[in-house]
């Protein structure tokens, strides 16, 4: 029996010996090793800086952003690919500029609009609101008209719009060229 309260005690003394320590641990200051916070910024796309740059700014303002995951690199390095459910997205940043393809498909998505707005406002940050749903409706009026007479201008930028049946079904297809653009 008395061994029994012995080692009943040398427990408790050591649960609160270890008990003690912790509070102590808790109520020590700080290494003096000042903290360092890293915030890792997302990269969109490694083997173009500019196409990277123009993903980071589509994101800062995007309604339909994409993740770095949802972006690959096509046959050539400066050429990136998006595929999402709604769209798929070809952009090829050369010395002529910034080539966008955006292909809706059969039917026009609800994300067409936003994601063509949206680009619009990276590639030219001074086009309004008001000029980029201008332009839109004018392409989808005109439609294929441009295809053979050339493209929509819009300050620089030069916009085609189609809604065209090939090989039995639809594609709706949206072109964008900027050649000032400088990514």
């Amino acid at each position: 029996m008395i061994k029994m309260i012995h080692t009943v005690a040398i427990v408790c003394s050591l649960a609160l010996c270890l008990t003690g320590c912790s509070s102590i641990a808790q109520t020590l200051p700080a290494s003096s090793t000042p903290e360092v916070s890293v915030e890792q910024e997302k990269i969109y796309f490694k083997s173009d800086k500019g196409l990277n740059r123009f993903f980071e700014e589509y994101s800062a303002i995007a309604e339909y952003p994409f993740e770095p995951e949802d972006i690959r690199q096509g046959n050539v390095r400066k050429k990136a690919l998006i595929s999402t459910g709604d769209i798929f997205i070809e952009l090829v940043n050369s010395a002529n500029g910034l080539t966008i393809l955006l292909d809706d498909g059969p039917n026009e998505s609800d994300a067409l609009y936003p994601v063509f707005h949206d680009f619009l406002k990276v590639i030219d940050d001074s086009l309004s609101d008001e000029q980029i749903a201008q332009a839109w409706a004018d392409i989808k009026d005109i439609g294929t008209k441009y295809y053979s007479e050339g493209a929509y201008p819009l300050n620089d930028i030069k916009l085609t719009y189609s809604d065209v049946e090939l090989h039995g079904s639809r594609h709706v297809k949206v072109n964008i060229y900027a050649p000032e653009y400088q990514g």
